[in-house]
């Protein structure tokens, strides 16, 4: 039985994927632990004036994994937890897995309504938030209204004056009173934020097991090494900040044909500018526009909105010396100078799992990372505005 219910991976699968070393057996904490042992002084973590080693940040959520211990918590206990972008949400992150209590980590934009709508899901015994949000910042009001709505007996508060329940004054030492240990590496380790571009962010159950995976395979394909600096310039707390190489948001429903006009391209295409297109009550863009480049000079002008109503537009349009060229319809439908060349079905999911099923059976992973590398530049690049609320 799960310490915290949830489906797990049909048992094929997962033994699959531990015979061809994907899934390794190991708590997510296993990899701040390889880096305390073999490099402690290195710097894991810089946040403003301060650096943490490897060794401090270990020892930190040491000190926080056993205060948890004493107080009672541990293994199948959840935590609601938001911080924002500060040495501490790692802290605390690993403090949390190492105690084998499951978060999940809020953004700090999140409001009342997302804070409640995740303490309905996990029931947390646990909370650990900061002053600095306008929630906590003047008076206990709404941490009264977390306690009475999820039953949160331990709350703990960044930049609070009372000992009892400063998170600081929790990172000190203290003497061993209870055991405590991650859970087993195929039960939940943390809840993932989905994307809300539907509304409230869903909560996604991950294992140490796949979320570890995920971590390193995308650090082989981003060519990440211990010399890489990386600038978390996102609320850190999200998926795509914390383990992954992109982001799709507005653009899940435009990346295959990000996809096929990688693939077109003689050179790689650059993301010059971008402008996204928040809704006033989402965290997700619903809209953005993307000027790039070629290698070699050529401008390409991206345009994706998820808000078209009606049947949905897809074209890509490509002016050449030999003419113009312009594919639509998921790609199924191809004209040069305003003659139809070639026409088919739109199979473009058929297709896309019949490939999945064949990779399944082969054990093969096909992975292209330029579109996705196409979706992180203009994150890290674009301009963000506001727009209407979106409400489905």
């Amino acid at each position: 039985m799960s310490l915290i219910p949830f489906t797990r991976w049909p048992d094929a699968f997962a033994e699959r994927y531990r015979q061809a070393g994907y899934w390794l057996g190991k708590p997510l904490s296993h990899m701040l632990a390889v880096q305390a042992e073999t490099q402690p002084e290195a710097i894991a973590v810089v946040c403003g004036e301060r650096e943490l080693s490897y060794a401090e940040l270990d020892a930190l959520s040491t000190n926080l994994a056993q205060r948890l211990a004493n107080h009672g918590l541990g293994q199948g206990d959840r935590a609601l937890v938001q911080l924002g972008n500060q040495a501490e949400l790692y802290i605390v992150f690993f403090a949390l897995l190492k105690a084998g209590i499951a978060p999940v980590n809020a953004l700090f934009s999140h409001s009342r309504l997302e804070l409640r709508a995740y303490a309905e899901q996990i029931r947390p015994r646990l909370l650990i938030a900061s002053r600095l949000h306008p929630l906590f910042q003047n008076d206990d009001l709404f941490l009264a209204e977390l306690q009475q709505l999820a039953g949160i007996d331990t709350a703990l508060l960044h930049a609070d004056g009372l000992a009892q329940r400063s998170l600081a004054a929790w990172l000190q030492p203290v003497a061993a009173a209870r055991e405590f240990a991650p859970t087993p590496a195929d039960e939940v380790a943390f809840f993932q934020l989905s994307g809300g571009s539907t509304g409230t962010p869903k909560l996604i159950p991950r294992t140490h097991d796949d979320y570890y995976y995920s971590v390193r395979r995308s650090v082989e394909l981003c060519g990440f090494d211990r010399d890489t600096r990386y600038l978390c310039a996102l609320p850190a707390a999200h998926n795509f900040p914390l383990s992954s190489p992109g982001a799709l948001g507005v653009f899940d429903p435009g990346i295959n044909a990000l996809s096929i006009l990688t693939k077109l391209l003689p050179s790689r295409a650059i993301v010059r500018a971008a402008q996204l297109h928040f809704p006033s009550n989402r965290q997700t863009p619903i809209a953005a526009e993307l000027d790039l480049v070629t290698d070699d000079g050529a401008p390409i002008r991206a345009e994706f909105d998820w808000r078209q109503t009606g049947p949905q537009t897809w074209d890509i349009e490509l002016e050449t010396d030999a003419g113009r060229a312009v594919l639509s319809l998921g790609g199924s439908r191809l004209e040069v100078d305003g003659k139809l060349v070639h026409e088919g079905s739109e199979h473009e999911y058929p297709g896309l799992y019949r490939v999945f099923a064949r990779l399944v059976r082969e054990g093969r992973s096909d992975v292209d990372a330029e579109p996705l590398r196409v979706v992180a530049d203009a994150f890290l690049l674009g301009a963000r505005d506001q727009v209407e609320a979106f409400d489905e």
